[in-house]
């Protein structure tokens, strides 16, 4: 019974070991599922990051350099102010040549009539304010060659099936200029290539006036002198860096922000972690399981000793019988036990004396036969048949035992398990988290490093620019022959994106030009 029980067991016991390799086996299975699964997940977010810290610097790019046109544009739009108080200077200074000039031709019509002197022709001159021809200016000529998803170039049409339906157009404004160039003669009437403007004889027979120079110089009988205030200036200029120095430039201001782009995610760790304003932090919940095995045994107590009461067996007492046969054997009473005999009243072979007349009754269990004499435990006995047989009984107490055994734990894992009577679960939480760092932004100025050119104009000093003036002189000599004043228009230029102003000796022309890409 004892060896069948320990079959049966050691079979449950084998079973349960081809049980947990199988569940062993699905487990590392779902594990490595799992880990490619996260390398997926893991390389999906580095390609993410990589995209979002692509776009980030981008945006970092533009937004610098929009910061950097923005301050290069103001810079400009006060530099575009400038011109307008030059040409209001110049067309004061332009009035006074002008009524200077009509005296002077009153004069010289008055010569022309007692003179052979005949100025040349003013045709083929054009004014400072007609418009330009269209032959007159070149014309930027582009090749038109689509290309998908990339802008063209520029032209100064669109083709006939470029619509807004379906490609993005751009415009631009293009420039090209001219100016009038002047010169003078004592020599001759005429020159090539120029026309005549003003002749100045006599009294008013003056060389044209001198460059501008800084050097005083004085009035003469021959040479008459003014003189004007001329201004310099330099600007700030600005720029922003993300370095806290800057080589010959002020630091006037820093500003910081935190990055919108986090670091690597860390490692999962049971360790916790407390999420703030730099870090971001993820959780999850892992399981671990194992196999329990229960094994119920009955456990035996000692046996109690043999006895003639009746015991009856129960659920915690388990009871053995055994039957017993009674022998005996005939000794002598004078010498003892030293010759055993099957009857008495005999004569003892030892002592002589008819003194066998003593009886020995023993119970052995071992069973009665056909014979008439039996050797038992090394000693003679003969078949006592008046008793009968008799049982005993003995007892021990049982006792149930379970024992619970558990087989190895798996590897911890995100699929959930759900404990039951053969499976232990476990479950623990695990932290993972990633950094980002505060970027700072630093903001430098500096004055120009050069001077603007001398000029005419009036300059006022601000908290942006710096000015410097000083006094110039210019010279006008007398001349003893007469003076012949020439002009011309130079040719124009090719057309560019810098914006041309126009002034009295400056002629601007403008078109639009096009460009597209497929939306």
């Amino acid at each position: 019974m004892d060896a069948k029980r320990r079959r049966e067991a050691e079979q449950r016991r084998r079973e349960q070991q081809r049980r947990d390799a199988q569940l062993k086996r699905e487990a590392e299975q779902k594990r490595a599922a799992e880990l490619e699964r996260e390398a997926q997940l893991k390389e999906e977010a580095r390609r993410k990051k990589e995209a979002q810290r692509k776009r980030e610097a981008q945006r970092k790019r533009e937004k610098r350099l929009e910061k950097e046109a923005q301050l290069k544009r103001e810079a400009e739009k006060k530099r575009a102010a400038e011109p307008s108080k030059r040409r209001r200077f110049s067309r004061g200074l332009i009035w006074i040549a002008i009524i200077t000039a009509i005296a002077v031709i009153s004069i010289i019509i008055v010569l022309l009539l007692t003179s052979d002197c005949k100025p040349a022709s003013n045709e083929g001159l054009s004014t400072a304010t007609e418009a330009p021809t269209a032959t007159e200016a070149p014309t930027a000529v582009t090749e038109v060659i689509p290309v998908a998803g990339e802008w063209s170039q520029w032209a100064d049409a669109l083709p006939d099936n470029i619509t807004t339906d379906g490609y993005e157009i751009e415009t631009r404004t293009v420039y090209s200029y001219r100016t009038r160039e002047t010169t003078f003669s004592t020599e001759q009437s005429e020159m090539e290539g120029w026309v005549c403007y003003e002749v100045a004889e006599g009294e008013d027979a003056y060389e044209p006036w001198s460059e501008w120079t800084s050097e005083e110089i004085a009035a003469t009988e021959d040479r008459r002198v003014q003189q004007a205030t001329f201004y310099r200036y330099k600007d700030r200029e600005y720029k922003t860096a993300t370095t806290p120095t800057l080589s010959g430039w002020e630091k006037y201001d820093e500003s910081e922000e935190w990055s919108d782009s986090y670091g690597d995610w860390s490692d999962w760790s049971t360790t916790a972690v407390t999420g703030s304003t730099s870090r971001k932090v993820q959780t999850k919940t892992q399981y671990r399981w194992c196999s329990i095995t229960e094994i119920t045994e009955t456990v035996r107590g000692a046996w109690s000793d043999w006895q003639l009461d009746e015991i009856v067996k129960t659920d915690s007492t388990d009871v053995e019988t055994r039957t017993l046969y009674p022998y005996y054997y005939y000794y002598c009473s004078n010498c003892g036990k030293n010759n055993r005999y099957s009857s008495s009243g005999g004569t003892c072979e030892l002592c002589g004396q008819r003194s066998i007349n003593q009886i020995s009754v023993e119970w052995f269990t071992n069973a009665w036969s056909s014979a008439s004499q039996y050797q038992i435990d090394g000693g003679t006995y003969w078949k006592y048949t008046s008793s009968e047989p008799r049982t005993q009984y003995r007892y021990c107490t049982l006792s149930v035992h379970t024992t619970t055994t558990q087989g190895e734990w798996s590897s911890w894992g995100d699929t959930a398990y759900t404990q039951t009577s053969s499976r232990k679960v476990e479950q623990r939480t695990v932290y993972r988290y990633c950094d980002r760092k505060k970027e700072y932004t630093y903001y430098f100025r500096r004055w120009e490093q050069n001077w603007s050119e001398w000029s005419l104009d009036a300059v006022t000093a601000t908290n942006e620019r710096k000015v410097e003036t000083q006094v110039f002189y210019q010279y006008q000599n007398k001349s003893s022959v007469p003076v012949y004043y020439f002009e011309r228009w130079t040719d124009w230029t090719a057309y560019t994106e810098q914006p041309i102003i126009q002034t009295d000796n400056t002629e601007v022309t403008t078109k639009q030009q096009y460009r597209y890409r497929t939306k």
